[in-house]
């Protein structure tokens, strides 16, 4: 029996049969959406995209890509948008928060919908039903309808002799992102819900291994399957498409966990006299790539009267390497980054300047903040080990100013 969609005036979500949502991170969703298009775009065939997001930002990169592939026909339900898509307006107050990405193509159909239930925390469909997805696609369509979605639908020639194999790379892909997100949840609820005397970082690293070297076993195992079994190569490239993006998540899943893990331990220092000069210059040195890449110059000047302190030289150089590495990244080409050494009362400060933009207001209280970043790749941690770093030799690590042109960090440390 077929729906009457016209009266219904619910979110998408209510169009999925028999399905219960899953809860994400919406990063997670990001990466998948990423994938999805990236994976259309190479199959450069007839195809055609219906999306609709609330910070399209996010997707510029492979948005802007897929602006200028002429095999697929792109529907932006967005209200204000920044690229030349054919734009389609739904007035219907119930659909506001919802976000959701339709592929339809010559081989696959796939939907993937997310709507936003607190910050950063999303409920999560998605469908491989290709009469699920049409069904989904006609009630837009009487929200709102384009004939040119219509026509695009009715012309498109469908191929599904490979429609199984990619819904299955499909499917093994949603499942793996659903394994690591809930290991991710466990963690963040055990973080909103304990104080930081209480949280057993080690523990829940421990916990978060296992479940990663699964997936990272099965996701090898999936390829070699493909490999010996699946003789179409097209079909194996897009595995590897999947295999890559995977193996990648995999990695940054391992470094998390292993910062996990240095957040349980106390610092055991290992004190000496160490000339701070030396100990700086080395650090700098150490992010010369980096700083020839952008043409910065890093200017550092003593006027503390001061050559020697007492150190623990690894932990201080990783703390110190974290907070030069972000001035680096912060600052704008061709620009100086300064260190300066002075001597304030009974503490030796060490000023780090950047030239960038500076740190929004709303940010600068959440800056040491564990897993708070505003770095698309960043984890969050590098500013917090560096001041646990500090704070074990009796010292802080604080931000001092910040504006337009550029934000101050200061490291304080004891002279005697």
């Amino acid at each position: 029996m077929k729906r009457q969609f016209k009266t219904y005036k619910g979110s998408i979500s209510s169009l999925f049969l028999n399905k219960e949502p899953k809860v994400f991170a919406k990063q997670t969703i990001k990466g998948l959406f990423r994938v999805l298009l990236e994976t259309t775009m190479e199959q450069n065939e007839q195809s055609a995209v219906l999306f609709k997001s609330t910070e399209t930002k996010n997707f510029s990169g492979v948005l802007s890509r897929l602006e200028h592939n002429k095999n697929i026909e792109t529907f932006s339900y967005c209200n204000s948008f920044p690229f030349s898509f054919e734009t389609v307006e739904i007035q219907n107050k119930n659909l506001e928060s919802d976000e959701f990405l339709i592929i339809i193509s010559e081989r696959f159909s796939i939907c993937i919908y997310w709507k936003e239930i607190q910050n950063n925390i999303i409920e999560f469909y998605s469908s491989l039903n290709g009469e699920e997805i049409f069904s989904i696609i006609e009630y837009l369509q009487n929200q709102s309808k384009n004939q040119k979605l219509e026509n695009i639908l009715s012309t498109l020639k469908m191929d599904r002799r490979q429609n199984k194999n990619i819904n299955d790379i499909f499917s093994k892909l949603i499942e793996l992102n659903d394994e690591v997100e809930k290991e991710l949840m466990c963690i963040d609820l055990k973080i909103d819900n304990s104080s930081k005397d209480n949280m057993s970082y080690s523990t829940i690293a421990h916990e978060l291994r296992t479940p990663i070297s699964i997936i990272d076993l099965n996701t090898n195992l999936l390829k070699k399957y493909f490999d010996k079994n699946i003789s179409d190569t097209e079909l194996k490239e897009k595995a590897e498409n999947f295999y890559t993006a995977i193996q990648k998540s995999i990695f940054l899943l391992n470094e998390i966990t292993n910062n996990l893990s240095a957040f349980s331990k106390d610092y055991k220092l290992n004190l000496a006299k160490e000339n701070i000069d030396n100990e700086i210059n080395t650090a700098i040195n150490m992010l010369s790539a980096q700083t020839k890449e952008k043409h910065l110059e890093i200017v550092k000047t003593n006027n503390s009267g001061i050559s020697e302190i007492k150190l623990d030289k690894m932990m201080f150089t990783r703390a110190l390497l974290n907070l030069i590495k972000n001035a680096v990244e912060a600052s704008k080409e061709n620009g100086k980054i300064f260190v300066e050494i002075l001597k304030i009362k009974d503490y030796l400060l060490i000023k780090i300047e950047d030239n960038g933009i500076g740190i929004k207001e709303e940010n600068q209280n959440k800056l040491f903040t564990p897993f708070f970043t505003t770095k698309k790749t960043g984890t969050g941690i590098g500013l917090y080990e560096s001041r646990k770093i500090i704070q074990s030799h009796n010292g802080d690590l604080k931000l001092i100013s910040t504006g337009d042109t550029g934000s101050t960090f200061g490291i304080f440390l004891p002279i005697n």
